[in-house]
């Protein structure tokens, strides 16, 4: 499995777009570093905890942004 970076990323900027909150804060609401958006939108790798902060962030399921091989 892979992660969909791409899906990930639209979803993080449409909920602060939605909610009128800046990358800084949505990064603090997560416990994460405001590069978290960068790290995302560049493909890097994520450890566990932190794509679990993000899908917990988005209120999505663990396996919405996977995509089977």
């Amino acid at each position: 499995m892979i992660l969909d970076h791409e899906k990930l990323h639209r979803d993080m900027l449409i909920k602060l777009r939605k909610e009128g909150k800046t990358q800084i804060q949505g990064a603090k609401e997560m416990g994460l570093a405001s590069s978290i958006f960068q790290r995302v939108w560049s493909y890097k790798d994520l450890k566990l905890n932190t794509y679990l902060a993000l899908v917990s962030w988005l209120k999505k399921d663990v396996s919405f942004y996977l995509i089977k091989q």
